[in-house]
C-alpha cells in the first residue's frame, strides 16, 4: 500500500495548532460562587473568555477534540491518496543510444548518470512491466521486458551508446504502441526536451553537461595511380582554443585548434599501408581515433558488341572514364550488345541491350523515373531530349519513361543476373551529350561492382550498412567486432548485410577467406557536446494520471472532521 499527497503545501495550515495552544494559554480563569439569584446580574456584559495574561495551560476533552479536528482538516486539504499493492503501471524507458552519452565529466559518463536516474525511479515506484527502447539510428526494442527492478538493471547492460545519432521521437512512438495508452514514458538523454512535448505521461530527464571536445569530423581514403590519397578533418567543438596532440601511425605532433576551428590534412599513403590516427584524450574518446584500411581493388570486365560505330565510341569513352574496369579482361561481368538473341559469355554476366530504332521520335518529357533505383543516382533529366521508338512495351520494369513510353528498363533473371534495356537514338537525342550519360554508365558499373565477391569498401562510418558477397556458396559468414567474440550473420540471396555498431577494426570470414574493414565514428553533431545539458521535465503528478492510479481519501478525513465538530457542539453545550 502506497500513500501519496497531491498538495503537500497544504500542511502549512498546521500553524493552526500553535494558535489553538495560544488561545488556551490566554484563556481567563473563573471561580465558582453559589448565589441565591442572578436577577441583578442579567444586564451586565458577559466576562471575556480570554485576556492578555498568560495562564496555566489547561487541557480538556474539548482541546484534544479541537486539535484532532484541525489535524483532520489539514490532512484533507493536502489531498491524500492511496495506491494499493496490486496497482501498477507499465513503464517504457527510451534510452538515448547515441555516442555523446559516452562523454565523461569527472570520470563519470552521461550513461552512468542515466543508469543512476533509472534505478532511483524504478526502485521507488511500482512499474510492471518495464520495457526498454534503444533510440539510435533505428530505434529497436530490447529483447525482454523486466518485471522487477533487478531484472531491469540487468537488461541495461546492453545499453552501449555507439549510435551516430538518436531518433528519440520515433522511439517514443514505438514505446506508446507496444506499451499502451496507460503506460508511463521515461526518456533518458543528454539534451533538453524540445518544445511541443507536453504529454503528462512523459518524464524527460537530461543527464548531460556542456563540455569542450575535439574530434575527427571526416576521414576518407581514395585510390590513386601509385599511392592512396587520405583526408583527415579535425574540429574543435568549443569556444576556447585547444592544445592537443595528433598521432598518425608512429609520428606524433602537437596540434593547436582555434575556437570552433577546423584543421584539414590531405596526404599520400602507400597502397598497402594501414592509416591509424589518434587525438589526445578529452571528454569523448570515441571520436578521437581513425582507422583506414586499403580499399579493395574490385574491377569489372566489360565487353562492347555494338554494330553502330557512334554508339560504340560513346560507350567505350564512358566505360573508360569510370575507372571501374580492369584492363585486359572482357566479357565476364557486363556485355553491351545490340543483338536481340545475344547469349551471355558466362553464367553470371550482366547484359545491356542497346536498342536504336529507326522509326523513332524526339521526346522532351515529362520523364517518369524511379529515383531510388541504383542506375539513377545523381541523374537529372531537366532539358534533355530523348530519341526513342514509339512502342509502349519493353521487357523488364521501367526505370525511365517518357510519359507512357519506357526508354530504360531493368529485369532480374532466375539466376540473379541483370538485364538492362536501353532505347536511345543518338541522332534525335541530347541525352548522350549531358553529364547524365557518363553518370548512368558509372552507376551501372558501380552496381555491378557491388555484386562482385568480397567487400565493396573497407572504410565505413559507424551505423552504415555494407553488403558482403561471399566467393563461395555459404549460408552464413562470421564477423569479429573489435574486442568481442565473433558472431554469425546469415547469407540471403547471395549477400550478407553488415552494419558495424562501434568504431574499430573488423574481420569478416567466409569459408577460408578473411576480409578486413574499419568503422569510424564520424558524427560531428554528436561530437559537439556544448549543447548537452541536465534537467527534468514532467514528473507524472498530473491530476489526470493521479485519478487513474490513486484512490482519494480526502472525503474520509472531512467526514471525520465533521463528526468531530458535531461532537464538539454537543460537548460544549453542557
Amino acid at each position: 500500500m502506497m500513500f501519496s499527497l497531491t498538495t503537500p503545501l497544504a500542511f502549512l495550515a498546521i500553524v493552526g495548532v500553535p494558535a489553538l495552544i495560544v488561545i488556551y494559554l490566554l484563556r481567563s480563569r473563573f471561580r465558582k460562587y453559589k448565589v441565591s439569584s442572578i436577577m441583578l446580574w442579567e444586564n451586565l456584559s458577559p466576562a471575556k473568555q480570554t485576556g492578555l495574561r498568560l495562564r496555566r495551560f489547561q487541557t480538556g476533552l474539548l482541546f484534544f477534540l479541537e486539535l484532532l479536528i484541525i489535524l483532520l482538516l489539514v490532512t484533507a486539504a493536502s489531498g491524500p491518496m492511496i495506491l494499493t499493492d496490486d496497482k501498477s503501471r507499465p513503464l517504457a524507458v527510451i534510452l538515448d543510444d547515441s555516442v555523446s552519452m559516452r562523454a565523461e565529466k569527472n570520470g563519470e559518463s552521461f550513461r552512468d548518470k542515466g543508469l543512476e536516474a533509472i534505478e532511483k525511479i524504478i526502485r521507488h515506484g511500482q512499474y510492471r512491466p518495464i520495457r526498454f527502447i534503444l533510440a539510435g539510428r533505428r530505434p529497436r526494442i530490447m529483447a525482454h521486458s523486466a518485471r522487477t527492478p533487478d531484472q531491469a538493471m540487468k537488461a541495461l547492460e546492453d545499453w552501449r551508446c555507439f549510435a551516430p545519432y538518436s531518433e528519440l521521437e520515433q522511439a517514443m512512438g514505438i514505446a506508446s504502441q507496444i506499451s499502451g495508452e496507460t503506460a508511463l514514458l521515461l526518456i533518458i538523454t543528454d539534451h533538453a526536451r524540445p518544445a511541443g512535448i507536453s504529454d503528462p505521461r512523459i518524464q524527460w530527464q537530461a543527464v548531460g553537461a556542456p563540455l569542450p571536445n575535439t574530434g575527427f569530423a571526416n576521414a576518407a581514403r581514395s585510390a590513386a595511380e601509385d599511392k592512396d590519397r587520405c583526408l583527415l578533418e579535425i574540429v574543435n567543438f568549443s569556444d576556447k582554443a585547444v592544445e592537443t596532440t595528433l598521432k598518425i601511425n608512429t609520428e606524433q605532433r602537437p596540434l593547436r585548434l582555434e575556437p570552433r576551428g577546423r584543421k584539414r590534412m590531405i596526404f599520400n599513403l602507400p597502397k598497402s599501408a594501414v592509416l591509424s590516427a589518434e587525438l589526445g584524450s578529452d571528454s569523448l574518446s570515441e571520436d578521437n581515433r581513425i582507422l583506414l584500411y586499403p580499399n579493395p581493388i574490385k574491377k569489372v570486365g566489360v565487353e562492347i558488341r555494338i554494330a553502330d560505330e557512334k554508339m560504340r565510341r560513346l560507350l567505350a569513352r564512358a566505360v573508360e572514364a569510370s575507372g571501374l574496369t580492369a584492363p585486359g579482361v572482357s566479357g565476364y561481368d557486363i556485355l553491351f550488345t545490340d543483338k536481340k538473341e545475344a547469349v551471355p559469355p558466362v553464367r553470371d554476366c550482366w547484359m545491356v541491350h542497346v536498342i536504336s530504332e529507326k522509326e523513332a521520335a524526339a521526346y522532351k518529357g515529362p520523364f517518369v523515373t524511379d529515383p531510388s533505383h541504383p542506375l539513377l543516382k545523381g541523374i537529372f533529366l531537366e532539358g534533355v531530349i530523348w530519341g526513342a521508338g514509339k512502342a509502349e512495351r519493353m521487357p523488364g520494369t521501367p526505370v525511365i519513361s517518357v510519359g507512357n513510353i519506357p526508354v530504360l528498363t531493368e529485369a532480374e533473371t532466375l539466376s540473379g543476373t541483370r538485364r538492362i534495356y536501353l532505347r536511345l537514338n543518338t541522332d534525335l537525342s541530347t541525352f548522350h551529350q549531358t553529364p547524365a550519360w557518363p553518370a548512368l554508365i558509372w552507376n551501372l558499373l558501380n552496381w555491378r561492382v557491388s555484386e562482385l565477391p568480397g567487400l565493396q569498401e573497407s572504410n565505413l562510418r559507424v551505423g552504415t550498412q555494407i553488403s558482403f558477397v561471399p566467393e563461395t556458396d555459404v549460408n552464413e559468414i562470421r564477423i569479429t567486432p573489435p574486442g568481442h567474440e565473433s558472431r554469425r550473420i546469415p547469407v540471403t540471396d547471395g549477400k550478407a548485410v553488415i552494419e558495424p555498431e562501434q568504431p574499430g577494426g573488423y574481420a569478416v570470414r567466409a569459408g577460408r577467406t578473411e576480409f578486413l574493414f574499419a568503422a569510424n565514428m564520424l558524427a560531428p553533431d554528436e561530437s559537439n557536446l556544448t549543447t548537452c545539458t541536465s534537467g527534468k521535465w514532467g514528473n507524472w503528478t498530473s491530476s489526470e494520471l493521479i485519478r487513474q492510479d490513486y484512490y482519494p481519501l480526502a472525503w474520509v478525513f472531512l467526514l471525520l472532521a465533521l463528526t468531530g465538530l458535531f461532537a464538539h457542539l454537543i460537548l460544549s453545550s453542557f
